[in-house]
């Protein structure tokens, strides 16, 4: 028998080199492979897990959302859910518009940081020269940025109703705004105001001699790109805005959007949104001065953190800091979430209104599963004793009353007259909810029973409710 593998044939060499070279450049292949898949992977892997959630929150036959999950440069997910038409059958897709309401308030605030940057305007600046008005307030153009003007919020006002219906002037806001007392004095306390966000829209214009359309669309939106962002007083979103009704959805009414103005009458896609994440990871628009100033929580006179920047809410969640935003306009509701130590970028637009899960929560469980935390409150079983005491009315100061009510063995938390929010036990004392990231924590009598709650909310808020009584009647049926 020939000696191939000792070179005595005449292919000898060649059959184990070719041998060897195959058997090495499978090797190689095989770990390149394994390297360049394993970020993919993760990638496909989480973006099938979302999707598969969000085929479940939003069925094809209803209004939907367009979804937008990024991180670092990896698109996760970019995909719409259900319909931006019922009545035409039209589905939501990636390019689907929507209304954004208080998403508007981040642009707002972008344009007086643009204005800033120009050197035309002090964040300092006493409101008094736009508005001789409202002089001697003590406001200045940060009160209005960080919801600590004191200024009373026109949106729940009595008129707001008619206001949304017919339009609202600019003369009937300042008019409002002088015939209503401050609520606190500025830097004093913090408390959601669309008012501050229209001056804020009637500064820019005073500033620029534009309109606050005309100034958003050239000086944000046109030189990012984003060529389907616009002031929605004239052109409708491409979806339609729904409302829960019963089992059902109606068409909400729209809001005329000189109501909304600058606090939150724009409109934009999830692209476009995603255009303007990444704008803010650079100077293109802004600073990096300005844009850390967006993106840090405004600081009381009593030296208390709120929450909230320049347009944006900041808050530790899951370890990161979460820098992210609502917004609610009839009809729509949707949320943005950036983590900026991650890059990670999500969008929820959505054209339905009170809606189970919230777009707050369908964003926020998102990025539990990016953050590679997901959320999944737990159903351990209570005694019926621990039910019987955990059940009550409890007193909240400055809120009102709470309760807490018992159902065969499951647990509601409610407030009165309103919707009930099942609890699920995370131990004996701590509970989470379905769909909601906040948490009740109940607090032991060391005599027996339960002598309250504490109320954890997502943005860090704390909130002590004292038992007040055993039944839940309080709360009404």
């Amino acid at each position: 028998m020939p000696r191939l593998n000792q070179g005595t044939g005449k292919y000898a060499m060649r059959i184990v080199d070719l041998g060897r070279i195959s058997r090495y450049l499978l090797l190689g292949s095989i770990l390149l492979l394994a390297q360049a898949a394993r970020p993919e992977n993760r990638i496909d892997s989480l973006r099938k897990r979302i999707d598969s959630w969000l085929r479940q929150v939003y069925p094809p036959d209803g209004p939907g959302a367009a979804i937008f999950v990024r991180e670092q440069e990896a698109t996760i997910l970019r995909k719409g859910y259900g319909l931006a038409s019922l009545q035409e059958n039209i589905p939501i897709t990636p390019g689907t518009s929507f209304r954004i309401g208080s998403i508007t308030k981040q642009f707002t605030a972008a344009g007086i940081l643009i204005l800033v940057g120009d050197g035309d305007l002090s964040i300092d600046s006493p409101i008094d020269s736009f508005f001789p008005s409202l002089k001697d307030r003590g406001i200045t153009i940060r009160h209005l940025l960080t919801h600590t003007s004191g200024l009373r919020n026109y949106t729940q006002a009595p008129s707001f109703l008619l206001w949304s219906q017919r339009g609202m002037s600019k003369s009937q806001l300042l008019e409002f705004l002088e015939t209503n007392p401050q609520e606190f004095a500025p830097g004093t306390n913090w408390s959601y105001c669309d008012s501050g966000y229209f001056l804020l829209g009637l500064v820019i214009e005073e500033i620029t001699g534009m309109s606050y359309e005309r100034f958003v669309t050239c000086r944000i939106f046109s030189p990012l790109g984003m060529t389907h962002s616009y002031f929605g007083a004239g052109t409708l979103p491409q979806a339609k805005g729904y409302r829960v009704k019963g089992l059902t959805f109606e068409e909400s009414k729209p809001v005329n959007q000189s109501a909304a103005y600058s606090a939150g009458a724009l409109v934009t896609t999830i692209d476009d949104l995603a255009r303007w994440d990444a704008a803010l990871y650079d100077s293109r628009l802004l600073r990096s001065d300005l844009r850390s100033l967006a993106f840090s929580p405004y600081k009381l006179m009593d030296g208390k953190t709120t929450s909230y920047g320049f347009g944006w809410l900041v808050h530790r969640f899951y370890g990161e800091v979460f820098t992210e935003h609502g917004g609610i306009i009839t009809g729509f509701e949707c949320h943005v979430i950036r983590i900026h130590r991650r890059q990670i970028f999500i969008v929820v637009l959505s054209n339905s209104q009170n809606r189970t899960p919230s777009p707050d929560f369908v964003a926020t469980k998102i990025a539990s599963f990016v953050l590679g935390r997901p959320y999944e409150p737990s159903k351990k079983r209570i005694s019926a004793g621990l039910r019987r005491d955990l059940q009550g009315s409890y007193l909240v100061p400055t809120r009102g009353i709470r309760c807490v009510e018992v159902d065969g063995e499951r647990i509601y938390f409610k407030y009165p007259y309103g919707k009930r929010r099942e609890m699920m036990p995370v131990d004996s004392l701590d509970y989470s909810f379905s769909f909601s990231f906040n948490r009740v924590r109940f607090v032991a009598n060391p005599l027996g029973g339960i002598s309250g709650f504490i109320f954890y909310g997502k943005y860090g808020e704390a909130l002590f409710g004292a038992k007040v009584q055993d039944a839940y009647d309080l709360c009404g049926i």
